[in-house]
């Protein structure tokens, strides 16, 4: 499995100095495997549909929540890793996704972290932090519903 490279340290109230999207980002259209690790991402507006992306790096960077994070129709993989994510907000149910990580997100160390992910991701998803998601956790997010 990949592991993206550990990201330089940088103080915890470190901010970029200017706010930077993927949308800023130039991005090839049609890869499989998409990675934006160390980038300094603020925010996921301007991916739109990548219809050919199966994984998504997005680790070591600055986003706080997920505003306009569209469907990706074909993703399996999706890395949140060292981020500064305090809610899953903005992001929308991905079919496919059967894997993401999100440690060292503050979101990551809320007593529901894995129902909420579920419940923000959907039903597809089966690991989060390479890890089974239990049938309590799902019973959970089942029981939080939308």
């Amino acid at each position: 499995d990949y592991k993206a490279p550990s990201p330089r340290q940088r103080p915890a109230n470190f901010v970029p100095k200017r706010q930077k999207t993927v949308g800023d980002v130039r991005v090839s259209v049609g890869l499989q495997t998409l990675s934006l690790s160390n980038q300094y991402i603020t925010g996921v507006e301007g991916l739109g549909v990548q219809g050919g992306m199966k994984t998504l790096y997005l680790q070591n960077n600055f986003l706080k929540h997920l505003d306009g994070f569209e469907p990706q129709p074909h993703m399996t993989e999706l890395h949140l890793e060292n981020n500064r994510l305090e809610t899953f907000r903005g992001m929308s149910v991905q079919q496919h996704l059967e894997r993401i990580w999100i440690k060292g997100n503050p979101i990551s160390s809320h007593e529901y972290a894995k129902a909420m992910c579920l419940m923000a991701v959907g039903n597809a998803l089966l690991r989060i932090d390479d890890e089974g998601i239990k049938p309590e956790v799902r019973e959970q997010a089942f029981r939080f519903g939308p």
